[in-house]
């Protein structure tokens, strides 16, 4: 959205009906909602200039405003790249936020991630697209991902949204 100043995330699926795996790269308080558009402090949502934006065709960079992080996407057939590019920090994270109904995305029904090794995240979202229940009602969709850090975690905290976080390393559920 061009009008947009702020960030929720990156989305790793690209189909305006599919969804529910999005990450964002966050630097200081982990908080476990987004915010709004007309507030994005009270959230990990980001603000950023749009003199720091630049996109063509295959390549999107972005400098978010909140965690001074630098952000690049680039995509080939079957593989989606993100680059971040923290500040120096003790406290720096990829928040995957997972299970969640993005954009015009249809509902989410099951999500799962575990973190495998300390470079290795997997998982799958299960939805119900609107355009499958008009043919198959009780259809759902079932997408895996799969990442790789350039970087070994140095732990991992999970979360549902508005609860309590905890430090598990798989998690299921919406």
């Amino acid at each position: 959205e061009d009008n947009h100043n702020s960030i929720e995330g990156f989305a790793c699926l690209h189909e305006f009906q599919i969804g529910g795996v999005m990450l964002m790269p966050i630097v200081g308080e982990l908080k476990t909602l987004p915010g709004s558009l007309d507030n994005p402090e009270e959230g990990y949502r980001s603000t950023f200039q749009k003199v720091n934006e630049y996109a063509t065709s295959g390549h999107y960079k972005v400098m978010l405003d909140k965690y001074k992080t630098s952000v690049e996407l680039t995509a080939t057939d079957r593989v989606g790249f993100q680059k971040y590019t923290f500040p120096k920090s003790d406290s720096s994270y990829i928040l995957f936020d997972i299970g969640n109904k993005l954009g015009e995305s249809g509902e989410v029904v099951d999500a799962y991630i575990s973190q495998v090794d300390e470079t290795t995240i997997e998982g799958y979202v299960v939805t119900k697209p609107e355009y499958v229940k008009k043919y198959q009602p009780e259809a759902t969709i079932k997408m895996f991902f799969y990442a790789k850090t350039s970087k070994p975690a140095k732990g991992v905290k999970t979360f549902y949204r508005e609860k309590s976080i905890g430090n598990d390393k798989t998690i299921r559920g919406i």
